[in-house]
């Protein structure tokens, strides 16, 4: 007959023994948890409830190190509770680490939960180190909300412009030309998911032709900066002057104006053949 027994017991909460005995063969395993996990971010520190934030399209390097540990844990990155790396890249010492790298992070991770898993039995529950994916996000649009109709000289204008899409949510500038023009009125909505911004603006002659743009950008990605531009198209009112004034002044005028300029061009043209 073969007589086994089977002894289980716990030094410490730290260190678990599990011995079998057997008539022929007595045996013993000591298993030593790991004491403890953490995760390192790409710059040496220890990441804490947040990674990040990681910009938008850039690659996620982090890795997880676990403290002590016999025989040395097994570590297995998961991301949302599914398994995206079980390699434990080695020991050194008395540090087991395991390093991830996440190619192109889109912006499905946002918010994503990070989880690295230290174990080394089946009899203690295992460590685990869990943060939350922060992240730099690129606009995902500008527009200009105003009728693209011809505008008159000299009337105030109040023109809208909204973005959205960004985190930290955009910020919108305005331009006529290459110059900046001041905004009437920034606001967000939408828990910072859409930005907003008002010009006031009182077009002249000189502006047929020009862009009014709206410019949005995430100053944290700085090659994220899209537009959206309306070429203003600017009627104006005619100041008549006779052929006699014109030629009297010796001024070769050029006329910028639209529709009515048309009529006075033709009033020129007879006054100066008649």
């Amino acid at each position: 007959m073969r007589r086994e027994e089977k002894l289980h017991f716990s030094e410490t909460f730290l260190s678990e023994v599990e011995c079998i005995t057997n008539i022929k063969l007595r045996q013993c395993f000591i298993l030593v948890p790991p004491r403890n996990v953490v995760m390192i971010e790409e710059s040496g520190s220890e990441v804490r409830s947040y990674i990040g934030p990681v910009t938008e399209g850039a690659d996620l390097h982090i890795s997880c190190e676990a403290l002590g540990g016999q025989p040395p844990p097994s570590l297995i990155w998961l991301l949302n509770d599914q398994v995206i790396d079980d390699v434990t890249e080695g020991q050194e010492g008395d540090i087991t680490r395991n390093d991830l790298t996440i190619r192109g992070v889109t912006r499905s991770m946002l918010r994503a939960h990070l989880t690295c898993r230290a174990s080394n039995n089946k009899v203690s529950p295992p460590l685990t180190a869990m943060a939350t994916i922060d992240m730099n996000l690129r606009p995902l649009d500008v527009n200009i909300h105003h009728p693209r109709e011809p505008l008159s000289s000299g009337r105030t204008y109040e023109v809208l412009c909204s973005s959205k899409g960004s985190r930290p949510p955009a910020v919108l500038t305005w331009w006529r030309g290459s110059v900046r023009l001041p905004a009437a009125s920034d606001t967000t909505s939408h828990g910072g998911n859409v930005s907003s911004s008002m010009v006031r603006f009182t077009p002249n002659a000189s502006d047929d032709g020009r862009l009014l743009s709206c410019r949005a950008e995430n100053r944290n990605v700085p090659t994220a900066v899209i537009e959206d531009s309306w070429k203003l198209s600017v009627y104006c009112k005619y100041e008549a002057f006779t052929a006699s004034e014109i030629l009297a002044s010796r001024v070769q005028m050029e006329i910028v104006c639209r529709q009515e300029n048309v009529l006075a061009t033709k009033q020129i043209r007879s006054e100066t053949h008649a």
